[in-house]
């Protein structure tokens, strides 16, 4: 089924481009997948079930916070009829954002840009983020996300400013949540046993053909790019740009000795905008053009000097389409 698309001009006010409302979801069978032209921050306040983006399922639980950004097909819902899902949806556009923005006057904006979660929504991203809050964190979102909800409902004189306020009171709130995450990663994970690491190479090792910038990685994560770059080089030994031109390379070579694709169209498949690039890329790490490589495969001598494309020249390689940049 194809998904629904909402348009804020459905919800919003012509002067106040926000809406919030606490609903429990539908069942299964009666959710629908939709996206919006809007953000949309998402808490569950109570039960549990199920989020659904882009056609895959995720478990959900009190105290997720979820951030949903323009254009991404999602629903939420409850498994059964006897079960609550209880969330509070809170949807503005970028132009109340600014208004919010502009009222924080002494919060960390060096992490504020740091972290995906803002910068990303200011700057028209699409994705979905989502924040597991610890017990603490929730009752006070649960009183935030009320009051918000109290104030929308009764739009007593001055309810927008109020609202405007609970929203910076919000973002100040999520963005001290990030940083405690992050800092709890950093002062007990050794980064060799780092599970982000690990979900970084399993995001690369699927997707290395892609253009994958770190804010992009960082939407997967939750955390800010210094910090990923910093822990994915002390676990591998590699940034996290040269890990995904190897596995290109990598795949390169396999395509090379047991295909008889050209060049070029190898190139193209392994993500490279060109055959240029390509080539380059590739005697740097295997100390070889492709055509060498190709013949050596057909001779035989398929080991690059005794070396697999993952170990030959890593410390030589650069920013080539790097993600670093």
């Amino acid at each position: 089924m194809e998904a629904v698309r909402y348009a804020g001009e459905d919800y919003f006010l012509p002067d106040a481009p926000f809406y919030i409302n606490k609903m429990n979801e539908a069942v299964k069978d009666k959710a629908k997948d939709h996206s919006h032209d809007f953000v949309e921050i998402c808490y569950v306040h109570a039960g549990k079930g199920y989020h659904r983006v882009d056609g895959v399922e995720y478990r959900v639980y009190k105290g997720d916070l979820f951030i949903i950004h323009y254009d991404m097909s999602h629903s939420f819902y409850r498994e059964t009829a006897d079960d609550d899902l209880i969330i509070y949806n809170i949807v503005f556009k970028p132009a109340f954002f600014d208004q919010v923005l502009s009222g924080i006057q002494d919060l960390d904006f060096g992490l504020l840009s740091a972290s995906f979660l803002f910068g990303d929504l200011m700057s028209g991203a699409t994705g979905t983020h989502r924040l597991q809050l610890s017990p603490e964190e929730q009752m006070s979102i649960d009183a935030l996300a009320e009051n918000m909800h109290r104030e929308f409902s009764q739009k007593l004189n001055g309810h927008m400013s109020i609202i405007r306020a609970y929203m910076i009171e919000l973002v100040i709130k999520i963005v001290r949540c990030l940083s405690a995450k992050e800092a709890s990663y950093r002062n007990s994970m050794p980064a060799d046993k780092n599970p982000i690491v690990s979900e970084i190479m399993r995001y690369l090792e699927e997707n290395y053909s892609e253009s994958i910038s770190l804010s992009r990685l960082s939407l997967q994560s939750f955390f800010s790019k210094g910090y990923l770059c910093k822990v994915f080089k002390e676990a591998t030994g590699r940034t996290i740009s040269e890990y995904q031109q190897n596995k290109r390379i990598s795949e390169a070579c396999r395509l090379i000795s047991s295909t008889g694709m050209s060049m070029t169209e190898i190139g193209l498949h392994c993500g490279f905008s060109d055959y240029k690039s390509f080539y380059k890329v590739f005697r740097k790490i295997t100390n070889k053009s492709p055509s060498e490589y190709r013949k050596d495969s057909l001779q035989g001598d398929q080991d690059l000097n005794g070396r697999s494309p993952e170990k030959a020249g890593s410390a030589q390689t650069k920013r080539a389409e790097s993600p670093d940049k």
